[in-house]
């Protein structure tokens, strides 16, 4: 009997010995896939990494034929779209000591041979259950959680939550957000909404890395444009109508995502570069013209796991508008922000051109300000971003795509067949039935932190403490014998 962990920092691998004299204990074993894993020797954060993922890495080249699965035509239909948008971020010209696949046949082929070693390395090492550290998005980890659930094993993924010193649970992705309604209310399940409020704009700022002002043009952000230009798109020195709108765009980006790394890898490069320039200079600006009856719908950042795998189809953000838009009376427009953070990646021209084909579309420029978008909108539609939280703290409808942590909260609609925007704008939330469900997710979640990013203090004492609360908490999952967050979908 074994537990499989799959870690994704350094810092989370530290918790491996502990946990494996825990489960040792109880008379179990550990097998850890993360970075520096025994058996894996990987640099990457990702214990396997993306394009050929099993390359000297003897525990997954034992000899002997894969196993095949249940059903691999289903699992195929079920989760090759995903698996290939997560892999596609580690394509060659998107990101660093990534793959080389490149047509859709390498995809599939690489899909079912993951699946069928992650099969044998399951079954060779007698697997009951496994425990992700985060919900599982960058293709390996996310092929080896279908893989499990395929099998029936038991699976639980930790989120981190957007309160401090917590973190959710959930046995999938699709029960993310779901509460175990026959559970019952916990006692005292009510929580001030402005102290949990302040805790979701700090841990957004936090992990977002600040919030994006404006500070017009100064000379070292309009020489690294400059450069950035020169080395990505230099052809732009050819349209000097518009240089300044370009370098504005590019300092706008450098502010918002506060690296200068990040941001020459966002604009990627050549053509791409250019649709960046020309979408983000298409938007508008002006809000004085607002439709008098709208829904608002911020984009999320992209390439993130609140699209892909926590949307689920919805992760195709175009697809959600498009689907918004033909559920909609005529008269309701839709008001489109792209996020302040996006890149090139996502935002090609056929990106645009979708959205450009649907009536009654407004798409707004970055730098627009959301609390006023929110304040004049029917509605804020999101796949599962904060905007949705904004939107239940300020008393108003909130349209959901997909697998939000507070899509169980009354007055989130989650988008189906049955979409009707008059009961939606007839049920808001309100501020006691939110307070209710704060209190509410709050006793259901675990205390304790499970991503270092959001450890307040270098006492090496508050790591082992929390160490030692998650060993706790590892084992209990692992036996059953504490409910997770969320239910079984």
């Amino acid at each position: 009997m074994t537990v499989l962990l799959y870690t994704y920092t350094d810092w989370q691998c530290k918790v491996v010995p502990q946990l494996e004299a825990a489960l040792h204990a109880r008379g179990e074993k550990l097998f850890w896939i993360g970075r520096r894993s025994p058996g894996i020797n990987s640099t990457m954060i990702r214990g396997v990494p993306p394009g050929n993922p099993f390359k000297k890495q003897p525990a997954f080249e034992a000899e002997g034929p894969l196993p095949t699965l249940e059903d691999p035509i289903a699992f195929e239909k079920a989760f090759l779209s995903p698996y290939m948008y997560q892999m596609n971020r580690y394509a060659k010209g998107y990101g660093s000591r990534g793959h080389t696949m490149k047509y859709f046949h390498e995809y599939r082929d690489h899909f079912h041979l993951t699946a069928r070693r992650f099969k044998r390395v399951l079954l060779r090492n007698d697997v009951t259950s496994v425990i992700f550290f985060n919900m599982p998005h960058t293709g390996d980890d996310y092929l080896l959680y279908r893989v499990a659930e395929d099998m029936g094993l038991r699976v639980t993924m930790f989120m981190v939550s957007p309160f401090k010193n917590m973190f959710f649970s959930t046995p999938s992705i699709e029960s993310y957000g779901i509460l175990d309604k026959s559970r019952g209310p916990s006692e005292g399940a009510s929580a001030e909404m402005d102290v949990f409020d302040r805790q979701v704009k700090q841990t957004v700022q936090s992990y977002m890395f600040g919030v994006y002002r404006s500070s017009g043009w100064n000379i070292k952000d309009a020489a690294f444009a400059v450069m950035a230009l020169l080395r990505r798109n230099p052809g732009f020195v050819l349209d000097p109508g518009r240089i300044g709108a370009k370098i504005f765009e590019v300092m706008r980006l450098r502010r918002s995502l506060k690296k200068s790394r990040r941001t020459r890898r966002e604009m990627l490069s050549g053509h791409r570069t250019e649709q960046l320039l020309d979408w983000l200079m298409s938007l508008d600006r002006n809000t004085e013209k607002l439709p008098e009856k709208y829904v608002y719908f911020p984009l999320h950042f992209q390439p993130e796991l609140t699209t892909v795998p926590q949307g689920g189809v919805f992760g195709d953000q175009a697809l959600a508008i498009e689907m918004l838009r033909a559920a909609l009376p005529p008269d309701v427009a839709i008001v489109v922000k792209e996020n302040p953070m996006q890149g090139a990646f996502h935002r090609e021209a056929t990106f645009a051109k979708r959205l450009k084909q649907l009536e009654n579309v407004v798409v707004l420029h970055p730098s627009v300000s959301n609390e006023l978008l929110e304040q004049n909108c029917l509605a804020v539609g999101v796949v599962t971003g904060t905007a949705g939280w904004e939107a239940i703290r300020d008393c108003r409808p909130c349209i959901c795509f997909g697998h939000a942590w507070y899509l169980d909260c009354p007055g989130v609609h989650k988008f189906d067949e049955n979409f009707d925007l008059q009961v939606i704008l007839d049920n808001p939330p309100t501020r006691a039935t939110s307070e209710a469900f704060l209190g509410e997710i709050v006793a259901r979640a675990h205390n304790g932190v499970v991503y270092e990013f959001f450890l307040d203090s270098d006492d090496p004492d508050v790591e082992a403490k929390n160490f030692n609360a998650l060993t706790a908490l590892f084992v209990s999952f692992t036996f059953g014998e504490t409910p997770t967050t969320f239910q079984a979908h």
